[in-house]
């Protein structure tokens, strides 16, 4: 996920380490927010793989990712339209 996340924050990235202070070297704000959205990459992706470690355990997901209850199936469905 990380490899698919990180180029486009590489732009913003660029653009906040231009916009930072040139007279504090130690201080760069791109640091700071690059460190950040890796970690919430990580904390999203432990969040996901545990809410699916749930489902399975549940027995309302299957190996394949195929759901076996039919409401747990309509309640994702209008979870996913709201």
């Amino acid at each position: 996920m990380i490899g698919v996340m990180l180029p486009s924050a590489t732009s913003i990235t660029l653009f906040i380490s231009r916009l930072s202070p040139k007279d504090k070297p130690t201080y760069n704000p791109a640091h700071y927010f690059f460190v950040g959205y890796l970690f919430m990459c990580l904390l999203f992706s432990a969040a996901i793989t545990l809410c699916q470690w749930g489902l399975h355990h549940a027995a309302l997901l299957f190996a394949m990712m195929v759901n076996n209850n039919q409401y747990f199936t309509g309640a994702l469905l209008m979870g996913a339209g709201l």
